[in-house]
């Protein structure tokens, strides 16, 4: 009887470590919302969005009850085809997800201050995964990619005396080959979102901290991990660590960054601006354009459609008024195009945008003012020139 106890307490434990499905399933509320809008009750907070090859749609969030990371996939009517549970998160907008070859997929998240990976199919299945990763405390954010030698990349930041870069590299069956950490000749570096180069070398969109200023920098290294150079830049940007920069590669083999940058001031009555930088291969920046959208405002996302146009996602609020979502299209030197906010009766965050063949989907989350952490996840459809679907 012992061991038949021990059977099934074994095949429990499998259970509970591979993604297991949700009993109640997301599903749209019947609240009363703007046209466009779909909210579901289950998820607290969507973080990011990825397209598949087939068109179906990958999101990751937080679960309400769990406080979990969680995986909601979507076919193209964007009806339910599974949810999955994973790894544990403090931070609610820490969860991510990523493309890998296959459409399979890279989750990260962040517990105790320490980053959890893992890696999937195209059905949300671990294929392996490491929770709580060894490291000397880390902040909320962390980030991962498929490399070309099909394994995977990633990077966070380190607080020990100062912050450093870290960067985990794993094979393809998930074995650790390598971690480094980076810092700058007389400053601490901070890593963002990986960007692999054709030739194999990585390039990590950098915060260089030199109390009491942090700057954009970008550190590159090869495939080894062997550090190359660290490039700083004069572009202050924000000091909170709940304002990370995103950069992305461009058509044109170059590098776009969405900056959010600290008050001339200090004063709420001063308001945050953000920047755009577009920066070469070696670490130089080419341009920069400022963007003015409200008091108090962020930028959560950029993308560049095929065009080379580009759309900036990012949320604003003016005084004694819900948080909105403003999504910015742009030509290919940052000149902008057209402009369009979102707003309901409650605050509604935006923290990521992908294109779909009609249009975008922004996805992020409703809530009450200032109450991130009771909210609830939503995906707004909007056609190719911002209006509500």
């Amino acid at each position: 009887m012992k061991t038949l106890n021990q059977y099934f307490f074994a095949i429990f434990c499998l259970i509970l470590i591979l993604g297991c499905k949700k009993e109640n399933n997301p599903t749209p509320t019947d609240r009363t919302l703007p046209q466009g809008f779909i909210v579901y009750d289950d998820f607290n907070i969507f973080n990011s969005v990825i397209i598949q090859s087939n068109g179906e749609i990958v999101i990751s969030g937080a679960f309400q009850e769990e406080r979990g990371l969680g995986l909601l996939k979507l076919n193209t009517e964007l009806n339910e085809i599974w949810s999955r549970s994973y790894f544990d998160i403090n931070f609610l907008t820490s969860g991510k997800v990523e493309k890998q070859k296959n459409d399979g997929l890279i989750i990260t998240g962040i517990l105790n201050l320490r980053p959890s990976i893992a890696s999937l199919n195209k059905d949300g299945e671990e294929q392996w995964v490491y929770r709580n990763l060894e490291t000397t405390g880390l902040i909320d954010e962390f980030y991962a990619i498929q490399t070309m030698d099909n394994g995977i990349l990633a990077v966070g930041s380190v607080a020990d005396s100062g912050f450093s870069a870290i960067v985990f590299k794993y094979n393809n069956i998930g074995e650790e080959q390598w971690r480094e950490f980076y810092n700058g000749e007389n400053f601490s570096l901070e890593g963002f979102n990986p960007i692999e180069l054709n030739n194999g070398d990585i390039i990590i969109p950098s915060s260089k901290l030199v109390p009491p200023q942090k700057s954009l920098a970008f550190l590159r290294i090869n495939s080894e991990g062997e550090k190359l150079w660290v490039r700083d830049t004069e572009i202050q940007i924000s000091l909170s660590t709940f304002c990370p920069h995103k950069t992305i590669k461009t058509v044109d083999n170059n590098l776009l960054s969405a900056l959010n940058t600290p008050r001339d001031d200090f004063s709420l009555s001063s308001p945050l601006k953000v920047i755009i930088a577009k920066t070469e291969l070696n670490g130089w920046t080419a341009w920069t354009k400022e963007i003015s959208i409200g008091r108090t405002n962020t930028a959560t996302s950029i993308l560049e459609l095929t065009t080379g146009e580009i759309m900036l996602l990012g949320s604003l609020s003016e005084e004694n008024e819900n948080l909105k979502v403003v999504l910015i299209k742009m030509d290919s030197q940052g000149n902008e195009i057209w402009r369009q906010t979102y707003s309901t009766e409650q605050d509604f965050r935006g923290r990521d945008l992908i294109e779909t063949t009609e249009g975008f989907l922004i996805v992020g989350a409703l809530s009450d003012i200032d109450d991130v952490f009771n909210s609830t996840a939503t995906i707004l459809k909007v056609d190719k020139e911002g209006n509500p679907l």
